[in-house]
């Protein structure tokens, strides 16, 4: 069931959206042990996105997903990416391999991190693309995925918020949070889901 709520302040409304009414925080360990749906080929335990807009030209993206991969069918979700412009900035990028335990295996290096412009085929753009690979070929294989993108000239929109985004991906936990002024008024469009409660309350 996909819940949705918004939080009024004084001063800055929240906007969550979250396909669990309550959002579980457990050990890494914990989340690698739970048991798997069958034909599974990989499993997001937790996904969370957080938006914090401050006015019509500064915003803050925060993106941190923890997933499994149990094969080579769903290899790409291993590719860690974020795009930006000369309107925003990545002031963070990384990545991390873990063990059943949720120890770290392997931590994504300054170097591992290739930057190539988003322009293909006939279009041309100014975007450019921040990607690494973390593929070891070896599953299972426990991620751990995080990017923060800062766009202090203003932007055009806000990210979509896909809690599935390839079939055969078992989703545990997924959350989209907008913090955003009460002189910008925040208009869900809900192309997919088919819960549309929108719940507001003073806070």
């Amino acid at each position: 069931m996909i819940g949705k709520k918004i939080f009024l302040s004084s001063m800055l409304i929240t906007c969550c959206f979250s396909s669990f009414g309550q959002i579980k925080k457990m050990p890494y360990s914990a989340w690698f042990r739970q048991p798997v749906v069958e034909n599974t080929n990989a499993r997001i335990h937790y996904d969370s996105t957080h938006i914090q807009i401050n006015s019509s030209k500064s915003m803050r993206e925060y993106q941190k997903i923890v997933l499994t991969i149990y094969n080579k069918k769903a290899e790409k979700l291993a590719m860690h990416y974020a795009y930006y412009n000369r309107n925003s900035e990545i002031t963070t990028f990384n990545a991390r391999i873990l063990d059943d335990r949720g120890k770290t295996v392997l931590k994504l290096k300054k170097a591992d991190i290739i930057d190539v412009s988003a322009s293909g085929n006939n279009d041309v753009t100014d975007s450019r693309l921040q990607y690494a690979e973390m593929n070891r070929a070896k599953y299972p294989m426990h991620l751990e995925l995080e990017y923060e993108k800062v766009y202090k000239k203003g932007f055009y929109s806000i990210p979509p918020w896909t809690p599935q985004e390839a079939l055969k991906v078992q989703v545990d936990q997924s959350i989209y949070v907008v913090n955003y002024p009460k002189t910008m008024p925040l208009i869900p469009l809900n192309n997919c889901l088919r819960a549309t409660n929108f719940r507001k309350s003073n806070k």
